[in-house]
């Protein structure tokens, strides 16, 4: 396996493993935004805090390493959303017969 390949490989799965920690983590504060709350020293409110922290985080990472991705690569790489291309078909790519 290349060297290339397995960055590649290990970029994935950090991928996705960021992807579902956010989801566990969101999923459990919709859950528990409703709980007994104990008092000040409240477990679940402590954990409630770290997943939205955690969330912040991952949000700002996100965004950060976007930035600095569209930054530092050349005016020609960078992603274009609305191409203009037009298309010139011919007579051959029309499949036109053309008896003389």
């Amino acid at each position: 396996m290349s060297e290339n390949r397995k960055r590649q490989l290990i970029a994935v799965i950090l991928g996705i493993t960021m992807f579902v920690t956010l989801l566990y983590s969101s999923l459990f504060v919709a859950k528990e935004l409703d709980h007994d709350c104990e008092g000040e020293h409240c477990s679940i409110c402590l954990s409630i805090e770290l997943c939205v922290d955690l969330m912040k985080a991952a949000c700002g990472a996100v965004v950060i390493s976007f930035v600095f991705s569209m930054r530092f690569k050349p005016v020609n790489d960078r992603v274009i959303l609305f191409e203009k291309k037009e298309i010139y078909l011919s007579p051959v790519d029309l499949k036109i017969r053309m008896n003389n």
